[in-house]
């Protein structure tokens, strides 16, 4: 966990996106496709409890910078390529927004807070396949905790058996890759 948190630290220093992408072109069901899937997972359940500890302790400015990511999804949004047009794509979509959900929760600035809310309304009305599933997964993450590993796997595992892609569940397929 440590290591991905260094690794938006180094992005910051550079002048990059906090938001760590891969670097190679996605294929469809590829392993690849499945390790950014998890990468995004994993940030998932880290960044939410690393943020605050950011904030508090070290005065990082967390609600400048997702402010500063509703901005360029905006803009995104707005373009063809906001519009998921997979599974793999809609459940990546899905676990953005459940990360957002999450991560706004130790948000404080109500300015950043409105802009949020905004937001939200703005998605629900242009892609409510993901928020609805976004806003369901948020109620399980928020009742079974994340705060250990057990309960991350708990949370994965239900995320593994609910979504499909192209018919296939998620933790099917992640066996029959191997992983």
């Amino acid at each position: 966990m440590v290591a991905h948190e260094m690794e938006h630290v180094f992005r910051k220093l550079d002048k990059l996106s906090l938001l760590i992408r891969p670097k190679h072109a996605e294929v469809e069901h590829s392993v690849e496709t499945l390790k950014d899937l998890a990468l995004r997972i994993g940030s998932m359940f880290d960044d939410p409890i690393i943020d605050p500890i950011l904030q508090n302790q070290y005065m990082f400015d967390i609600a400048y910078h997702y402010s500063e990511d509703i901005n360029r999804s905006l803009e995104i949004l707005n373009t063809s390529l906001g519009k998921p047009q997979t599974d793999i794509d809609i459940l990546k979509y899905i676990i953005y927004y459940t990360t957002r959900l999450l991560q706004y929760d130790s948000i404080r600035d109500p300015s950043a807070l409105r802009k949020w809310q905004d937001y939200r309304k703005i998605l629900r009305s242009k892609l409510g396949q993901i928020t609805k599933p976004g806003e369901e997964l948020y109620r399980v993450i928020k009742e079974n905790g994340y705060d250990t590993p057990k309960k991350q796997r708990q949370i994965f595992n239900k995320i593994a058996d609910i979504y499909t892609i192209n018919g296939v569940k998620l933790g099917n397929l992640l066996e029959l890759l191997n992983l």
